[in-house]
């Protein structure tokens, strides 16, 4: 899963570095990219501990959670998960301004972007070391040996409990607004396909509506069964830890996975699409022209 997750985020990546007509939404992307990998690299560093305390790790176990390299992975964690909502949701307020306001909004500009992911990633990076520090010092390591803060055998800590009902919160909430926001991108596409001509006009609002769909279901399948997995293991006396180990491998990764295949798949589409009419404009004018931006590629 780990290696289907890096895969799918580096060749994301690499597609939007070919994207020359709109870099600001390619660096919110690339923005969302890292912050998937983050993901990867937690499970990769479960999966390398596993592998090396193999058949030992009942005698490692509270080594292994008031060790350096699972604070490491609870970080990774957890700054993942307090920040795919903003990130994501940043995504969709993005294509959201570019299509209400085409011309003048801050979101088509790659400084001001570039300038509220840095703060963003700034304060969430700071925030997760903080609740990481409080865990370690405060509890003398972390909880469990899968190193999740959403996850306390004891059913004591108070730390958790909060950042259980905050994922819960919060990531309901995201949900709500990206559907929202995702469909006043489709409303408003549609509008601006119904200035269009018949003659001229394609199947963007139909594409960016299929791409829409995927991306807001994606993000519902992910988020909300991951809470409510939480908010279980909360109430419940026992429970293996097998189900708890599936959780970040499964259910987390379903939108660090599909969010970068569908962008990829959609902009590859794009960018062919704005190539082909290039070379027909080309082919009825003789000379070279630039091409124009379609709205699906700039939103």
């Amino acid at each position: 899963m780990s290696a289907l997750l890096l895969f799918m985020n580096v060749v994301c990546i690499f597609i939007h570095f070919l994207n020359i007509t709109n870099k600001a939404y390619s660096v919110v992307v690339l923005a969302n990219n890292i912050n998937n990998i983050l993901l990867c690299g937690f499970l990769i560093l479960l999966w390398a501990t596993d592998l090396f305390f193999s058949g030992t790790f009942t005698f490692q176990n509270h080594r292994w959670r008031s060790g350096p390299l699972c604070f490491s992975a609870s970080g990774l964690h957890l700054f993942h998960s307090l920040s795919s909502a903003i990130f994501t949701g940043f995504l969709s307020f993005c294509r959201l301004m570019v299509v209400i306001h085409p011309f003048d909004t801050k979101m088509k500009r790659t400084k001001p972007v570039i300038k509220y992911i840095t703060v963003l990633g700034f304060i969430f990076c700071w925030l997760s070391l903080c609740l990481c520090l409080a865990e370690k010092f405060v509890y003398q390591g972390i909880m469990t040996e899968l190193c999740i803060l959403y996850v306390d055998p004891t059913k004591r800590e108070v730390l958790t409990k909060v950042l259980i009902w905050i994922h819960f919160c919060s990531h309901l909430s995201f949900v709500v607004a990206i559907a929202i926001m995702h469909f006043g991108i489709s409303v408003k596409s549609q509008e601006s396909q119904m200035k269009i001509p018949k003659s001229t006009k394609d199947d963007t609002s139909k594409s960016l509506n299929i791409q829409l769909g995927i991306l807001s279901t994606s993000t519902i399948i992910c988020w909300i069964p991951e809470s409510m997995i939480y908010i279980t293991l909360m109430f419940l006396p026992i429970y293996p830890i097998k189900f708890v180990a599936w959780t970040p491998i499964v259910v987390k990764a379903v939108n660090p996975i599909v969010m970068p295949l569908t962008l990829s798949v959609f902009s590859i589409k794009s960018m062919l699409k704005e190539k082909s009419k290039k070379n027909e404009q080309e082919a009825l004018l003789g000379t070279p022209v630039a091409g124009a931006i379609s709205c699906e590629h700039q939103i």
